[in-house]
């Protein structure tokens, strides 16, 4: 699975150790550099992880940086999408949601106009944003002209607050650009810690004002592994100890994508959204209790054919032989496997073990198994 880091170009350690256990590729967006007016512009930002992009990778998982389009020249590509968003009411909701909930935040928002030291009366632009939020949805925000560099960011009269709000949404149109084209140029899905983000990459890759095959973004994967692992728990699980876990579960991995996948189809055709408690509740954890119980069942069986080998006198010829240097269950098995005199029992042990790796192999959720023992283990330990 490869997916697009969606939120800012910082990201902290928890939140990149969940995404190197929910996908393959992991692919982080720089911030582009354009023209939003004459001498005015975003300034470019590199990703955080720039220069850690191999000690993080391996076979499996691979961390990339790029760049979206970026330069003056790239500016139209991005201003194509402002004018889309700016009067879309959907997206201009979740902005102003974004605000009103500290997800979205900018420096233009804690500022406040010259005359009188405040927007309009407000003591700043964010606290006059969301007390007209009506009538900034009612604005069409396409008539209101863009100002050059000496009065673009006064916050004076209406027109101007209006302005300073425009501004602040195309800062997350910009973003939400940036990632869609990382997407589509790296055939990967978005995955947003902010909520409000990850509605607007939805309201794009839904909405056939915006492209012809619309189709919604996939997140269950790491929603998932958000809520399986406490932050606790990952916090001792170093970032080699997850190289290595995703190296030894290749394979179990493969089968998890394809659940994660099937079931989050099957959500989006039902026109659902993502409740992650109640998919846990209801799909995952049981699931993943019923492959425990069957593979404690196979294992049981197996280690009560070894317990009838030990009470019929095998247990001396064990533990003072040569395979004394490793643990006693391995010493059963590989005593049993060379010089156990009953055929019988040696090939039901043998099948209990096909069994228990065919059990693993098979089950889709196998890979949240072996991800809860490692982390409890690290954490333990």
């Amino acid at each position: 699975m490869n997916i697009i880091f969606s939120d800012n170009q910082s990201i902290d350690g928890l939140t990149l150790k969940k995404l190197m256990l929910t996908g393959n590729e992991i692919t982080f967006v720089n911030r582009p550099s354009i023209s939003l007016a004459k001498d005015v512009g975003t300034v470019a930002v590199k990703s955080d992880l720039v220069g850690l992009e191999e000690q993080l990778s391996n076979d499996i998982v691979k961390i990339k940086v790029i760049d979206p389009p970026t330069s003056v020249f790239s500016s139209e590509y991005y201003k194509k999408y402002f004018a889309i968003d700016q009067n879309n009411i959907d997206f201009k909701t979740t902005v102003l949601d974004g605000i009103k909930h500290h997800w979205i935040g900018s420096w233009l928002l804690d500022s406040k106009g010259k005359k009188d030291n405040s927007v309009l009366g407000f003591p700043s632009l964010k606290d006059w944003v969301l007390n007209n939020q009506e009538l900034i949805l009612d604005t069409d925000l396409n008539s209101l002209p863009i100002k050059d560099a000496g009065s673009f960011f006064e916050l004076d009269t209406k027109e101007d607050a209006l302005s300073g709000f425009r501004t602040v949404l195309w800062e997350s149109s910009l973003r939400v650009t940036a990632i869609l084209y990382a997407c589509n140029s790296e055939l990967a899905n978005p995955i947003s810690i902010s909520p409000y983000l990850d509605k607007a990459i939805n309201i794009r890759r839904s909405d056939k004002n915006y492209v012809e095959n619309a189709k919604p973004s996939r997140s269950l994967g790491y929603k998932v592994m958000d809520t399986l692992i406490s932050d606790e728990a990952l916090e001792f699980v170093e970032f080699p100890d997850i190289l290595k876990f995703r190296e030894e579960t290749k394979g179990l991995y493969q089968n998890y994508i394809v659940e994660m996948n099937k079931l989050e189809a099957e959500i989006i055709k039902a026109g659902d959204t993502i409740d992650i408690n109640h998919i846990m509740d209801v799909s995952i954890n049981p699931e993943m209790n019923k492959i425990r119980n069957e593979l404690l069942k196979v294992r049981d069986s197996r280690f009560k054919k070894v317990l009838t080998m030990i009470n019929n006198g095998v247990f001396t010829a064990i533990t003072t032989g040569a395979l004394s240097f490793v643990n006693l269950p391995m010493a059963i098995l590989g005593f049993v496997g060379t010089q156990l005199k009953s055929p019988k029992i040696t090939q039901e042990i043998i099948e209990d073990n096909f069994n228990l790796k065919e059990l693993e192999r098979q089950s889709h959720l196998t890979y949240l198994l072996k991800l809860n023992k490692m982390a409890e283990k690290n954490w333990l330990s």
